[in-house]
C-alpha cells in the first residue's frame, strides 16, 4: 500500500513498520532548560529580561549564547540592583 501527499501522514507500510512524512521533531525538554529556550527563543534583538538569581543569570546568558553561536546574536548582562540584567544584542562581525 502506497500513499503519497503533500501533508503530514502516512505514505507506506512496510513489515508491520509505517513510514510517516512530514512530522516535525518536537524539541526535547528538561524542565528548566526548556524555561531559559523559551524565554530565549521569544526575545528579539536588543530585549532584556530581569533575572532574580546569578544563577539565572548564567542560564539565560548560557542558552543565548549556544542559541546564537551560528545565528548572530549573544548575551550581555549587567547587575541592577540585588537582581541582574540580560540582553539579547546582535554579534560584532
Amino acid at each position: 500500500m502506497m500513499k503519497t501527499s503533500k501533508y503530514v501522514g502516512m505514505i507506506a507500510e512496510v513489515h508491520g513498520f509505517t513510514i510517516d512524512k512530514g512530522i516535525k521533531i518536537p524539541r526535547k525538554r528538561n524542565g528548566n532548560t526548556s524555561r531559559w529556550a523559551d524565554v530565549c527563543d521569544l526575545m528579539e534583538i536588543n530585549d532584556s529580561v530581569l533575572v532574580a538569581t546569578v544563577n539565572n543569570r548564567i542560564c539565560l546568558a548560557t542558552r543565548i549564547n549556544e542559541r546564537g553561536y551560528h545565528a548572530g546574536y549573544k548575551a550581555v548582562t549587567r547587575k541592577e540592583g540585588d537582581k541582574f540584567r540580560v540582553w539579547k544584542i546582535e554579534e560584532e562581525s
